[in-house]
């Protein structure tokens, strides 16, 4: 759906950041970064704007990764941003190896959701698309392939399907892949 959003914190950051592709489609080595192609279109974050969270409480352990890229050209910053949501019941299921599906059986999986967004802001107005997985039609799978509790950093894959409710565009978010992401536990 198409929303006004006031994206002020975008021009504190404006000057430091740039969407230059230079990976030619490799899969990163960077530390704390996140790739995928959003329908068949190259996406690669900046470290400084990939963050992961850990959330646990009585009730469900929650997982949530997000990218945002920024471009500015004349006082307006283009915004692009792929996040991931991820719940489950256990914290012993937030592992190596693990998998969760939206498409999954799995009882101890809450919900698994990808979400896009793309848009622009200017210091007065900003619009945006935002798709979501959890639209009807919509699939996400997220796969953790390292993960050191220690250092507290995640590496994995995923893949999702977001749709745009107001319109119905689809937006196929496609070999991702996230490299020692550092997460928060809170």
């Amino acid at each position: 759906m198409t929303k006004k959003l006031i994206f002020p914190f975008v021009f504190l950051v404006m000057a430091s950041c740039s969407n230059s592709d230079d990976s030619n489609g490799e899969i990163p080595t960077s530390e704390n970064t996140l790739t995928a192609t959003v329908n068949g279109r190259s996406f690669a974050s900046d470290e400084a704007f990939t963050e992961g969270n850990l959330f646990v409480n009585d009730f469900a352990t929650i997982f949530t990764i997000s990218a945002t890229l920024v471009e500015s050209d004349l006082g307006v910053a283009q915004v692009e941003s792929i996040s991931l949501a991820i719940s489950f019941q256990n914290e012993e299921d937030f592992s190596t190896g693990r998998s969760f599906s939206s498409s999954s059986e799995d009882e101890s999986i809450i919900s698994v959701v990808g979400q896009y967004i793309i848009g622009e802001s200017t210091l007065s107005d900003a619009n945006a698309t935002i798709a979501s997985s959890a639209i009807e039609n919509g699939e996400a799978f997220f796969r953790i392939t390292a993960l050191d509790t220690s250092s507290r950093t995640i590496s994995g894959e995923f893949s999702f399907l977001a749709l745009d409710e107001s319109n119905g565009d689809e937006y196929r978010i496609a070999n991702g892949r996230f490299n020692n992401v550092y997460y928060e536990i809170n």
